[in-house]
């Protein structure tokens, strides 16, 4: 018997829990996770010939990885990037930063559903609408001044940004589109200023504020640059149908000193990993899921919807279609039915619309924000997309890197301080820690890589059936993760 198989019919038990009236008690964790393993054991049997070398194995897990050192004082050692696609196109995307004109930095990992198209975009777009309301009012003119040599690149530098392997799918009338709505945002941003300043009111730079308004004003525009503008000429283009019909859940992390603050859309997650006082490891949410299991996202939707609430959740998906119950995009969850038929069924057929569509909008882009102040127990926070919990817990998660920091930092080698007496006893209680530390020495260096490595098997040939399988995205989602290390003497002394 296939030996994921054994347990076949508890399983499918626990499978058809998850939408019964007693999915309260249910483990959503185990469930998510053993469903997709149905469809991995199934493919055991045939693929077993037809294994992954450890080596090739590690050269498909590695080939995205990314570790990138941050030269500056600030609360950020450094922080390592991977990601391993299961759509094609892969449907993920993962951005990090740092704003030119302070020590802000910026990470987010963004998870697209109904093709790339919308993660793609706002990925290479969403900082530029936070970092316009991060400058004064003197930079705001400067950037609208500021004429470029090369009319393709950037009107105004804004972010220094970091290594990406993923490319910029955007055509280049769509890229010209983009820059245009971003200066005219900045347009509008330079007026209110200007009109705040004239009567006396000082201009106030609350970083929750500017994160909610750059997520709202950049859904906003993808869903106005969708439509036709008779005024401007604009006729109805696919190309930026294609953006706003598909939609992306995000994930943001800005660090400003000591203050981290996580904004967060659907079911990607923002985990800080705390260092206890007996030197494990504990989970810190910094983020919730926007799913039909958050109860307060349920009572959030049934509030604004009071007459829907037998139509509103099925098969736990929003009017039986949708996961997140945040996104951006997914205008075929937002406009109206006259929209959805004038503009979308011409396209996509009559199937756009959902059943029992009623009282739009049903979706918002509309972030849930987490603020804390780092302290010395804070080491270091996971930005991952839904791919990576469906497979792992926080708990593992935190647990995993907790054991790769402390492996990790076993390669260095040892040496006796020299500025002060040290006791053979001392020595002793080191080095027996350091041999612990040397049995959680890692395969892989790159945090990031570790995790996908353990998401995906613990045994060789778990591992190389599902990087072997003809269609990953049928036992498994993209995975896309940021780990960033923080700086605990920098923190202490900030």
């Amino acid at each position: 018997m296939n030996i994921l198989s054994k347990n076949l019919k508890q399983i499918v038990s626990l499978k058809n829990k998850i939408f019964s009236k007693d999915y309260e008690n249910v483990n959503y964790f185990i469930i998510r996770r053993n469903i997709r393993y149905l469809n991995l054991g199934d493919r055991l049997s045939s693929m077993t010939n037809l294994l992954l070398s450890p080596a090739e194995a590690t050269k498909i897990l590695r080939t995205n990885e990314s570790t990138v050192d941050i030269q500056s004082k600030c609360s950020i050692k450094y922080y390592d990037v991977n990601y391993l696609g299961a759509n094609n196109p892969i449907e993920d995307r993962q951005t990090s930063a740092k704003f030119l004109h302070s020590d802000i930095y910026l990470f987010g990992v963004f998870d697209g559903h109904g093709g790339y198209q919308c993660s793609d975009t706002v990925s290479q777009r969403l900082f530029d609408y936070i970092a316009l309301n991060l400058l004064t009012t003197k930079q705001l003119e400067d950037k609208l001044k500021f004429k470029p040599v090369d009319a393709k690149k950037s009107t105004y530098p804004l972010w220094y940004a970091y290594q990406s392997t993923y490319n910029d799918l955007r055509s280049q009338k769509l890229k010209e589109l983009h820059k245009q709505s971003l200066l005219h945002y900045a347009e509008e941003l330079l007026k209110e200023r200007i009109m705040e300043e004239s009567i006396g009111n000082e201009i106030e730079y609350n970083l929750e504020k500017i994160l909610k308004n750059s997520f709202l004003k950049l859904d906003n525009d993808l869903i106005v640059e969708a439509l036709p503008n008779p005024a401007s000429g604009k006729i109805l283009d696919k190309e930026t149908m294609d953006v706003a019909l598909s939609g992306s859940c995000a994930c943001v992390s800005l660090l400003s000193g000591k203050d981290l603050y996580v904004a967060n859309l659907g079911d990607a997650r923002a985990i800080l990993g705390q260092e206890n006082d007996d030197g494990t490891y504990a989970p810190y949410q910094m983020s919730y899921e926007h799913n039909a299991e958050n109860l307060n996202e349920l009572k959030r939707l049934i509030t604004e919807h009071p007459n829907e609430h037998t139509t509103l959740i099925r098969d736990g998906r929003l009017l039986e279609m949708l996961l997140p119950l945040r996104a951006f995009g997914d205008v075929r969850f937002k406009w109206s039915v006259k929209n959805l038929k004038e503009f979308a069924v011409p396209v996509y057929g009559h199937g756009v619309i959902p059943s029992n569509y009623f009282t739009p909008p049903y979706v918002t882009a509309q972030p849930e924000i987490t603020h804390k102040r780092l302290n010395y127990k804070d080491k270091f926070l996971i930005l991952a997309t839904d791919g990576l919990w469906d497979l792992l817990s926080p708990e593992k998660v935190v647990q995993l890197i907790g054991n790769h920091l402390s492996g990790q930092q076993s390669y260095d080698p040892y040496i006796i301080p020299e500025d002060r007496p040290v006791k053979l006893r001392e020595v002793f209680e080191d080095l027996t820690k350091r041999r612990v530390s040397i049995s959680h020495q890692p395969v892989d260096h790159n945090s990031a890589t570790h995790l996908i490595r353990y998401a995906l098997g613990n045994d060789h040939i778990q591992l190389s059936n599902y990087l072997r399988a003809d269609m990953p995205r049928n036992i498994r989602d993209d995975i896309t993760i940021t780990v960033i290390y923080f700086d605990t003497d920098h923190i202490i002394e900030a």
